[in-house]
């Protein structure tokens, strides 16, 4: 039987809609590559429209717009072509319209059911990934302002736009902690690390893993063990030695030094370690002044001047502090 050129896809049957929800609650026999593989035959039976449609929604993810597929396939949102292989797709219980939309003035569709997204994106070629995943950020940030720089950073990376993913990584991770959220914070830091590892090994890329690891350690400060804080911060000095051994020194590496001192000093106290937190603090101090770093001089007075006041050194800890209390003029 031959299926007419102007025949719609037929709807899943109903043992494939059943073999796939098994699997997504974990029922069936059957493995996920071989439903995927049962998928991806149907999606190669469908015309040249509804396929291209289709794989350009993967590229996106479970949820994807109308726009969106246009803009991957250099169509406009409203082309009557785009609607109707968006309908056909619809008709044939792959995909399904949403009520509302994340995207303001944008048609809102999701995959029906995630192995479906995932056998279409399995069909896209290294090539056309590349290129999918690169035009999606674009239309995100185009038509989302809004649009969280986490999935902004997933699409360049895809793309292999490494630099312009790791900016985006950052600002996701900074923007979480900003808003206490560490462990979210942590898991922006860590996907930047390992899109930093993809770039050329270079002095500035060197330093700003160095940053990277300090960032870490400070969203993990109150929740990870002492021993995972002091292995990221071994790592940062060992790269901060590494980059200045093969070149002369910038004067921020001697902030960058600071601030790994302090974070030593701060996991130590967190630790219950005062005795070793002390001498890191003491050798932060003069950098923070000479440097003018307020939050490093700030925090490193503060402890300092509580344990020499601590020590009953009132006149100690009474110049250790002056220098807080100066108002400009």
């Amino acid at each position: 039987y031959q299926r007419r050129k102007d025949q719609p896809p037929a709807p899943i049957s109903a043992s494939l809609e059943e073999l796939i929800r098994a699997a997504a609650e974990g029922q069936s026999d059957s493995q996920p590559e071989t439903i995927i593989a049962m998928l991806q035959a149907r999606i190669g039976r469908f015309e040249a429209g509804p396929r291209r449609a289709v794989l350009a929604a993967a590229v996106y993810g479970q949820t994807f717009w109308q726009g969106g597929v246009g803009k991957l396939l250099g169509l406009a949102a409203k082309t009557p072509e785009l609607v109707a292989w968006l309908q056909a797709l619809v008709d044939a219980e792959l995909i399904e319209q949403h009520a509302t939309s994340q995207i303001p003035g944008q048609w809102e569709y999701g995959f029906r059911h995630a192995l479906v997204r995932d056998a279409a994106y399995g069909l896209l070629t290294e090539s056309d990934c590349k290129v999918g995943h690169q035009l999606a950020a674009a239309f995100l940030e185009e038509a989302d302002p809004q649009v969280a720089s986490a999935v902004l950073a997933y699409h360049y990376r895809q793309a292999g736009l490494y630099e312009a993913a790791l900016q985006h990584y950052l600002q996701a991770g900074d923007r979480s902690s900003r808003q206490s959220l560490d462990a979210e914070a942590r898991l922006h830091y860590a996907a930047a690390t390992e899109t930093l590892a993809l770039l050329p090994d270079t002095p500035p890329r060197r330093r700003l893993h160095v940053d990277l690891l300090l960032k870490r350690v400070q969203s993990g400060m109150t929740s990870l063990p002492a021993e995972s804080q002091l292995s990221l911060l071994e790592q940062a000095q060992a790269l901060l030695e590494s980059v200045t051994d093969c070149q002369p020194a910038e004067p921020t590496d001697r902030l960058r030094r600071a601030r790994v001192d302090f974070y030593y000093a701060r996991v130590y106290g967190y630790a219950g370690q005062p005795g070793r937190a002390m001498p890191y603090f003491q050798r932060v101090l003069p950098v923070a002044r000479e440097l003018g770093d307020q939050e490093l001089l700030t925090l490193s007075s503060l402890v300092i001047g509580m344990v020499e006041l601590a020590h009953g050194q009132i006149a100690k800890a009474r110049a250790t502090w002056t220098p807080l209390l100066a108002v400009d003029e």
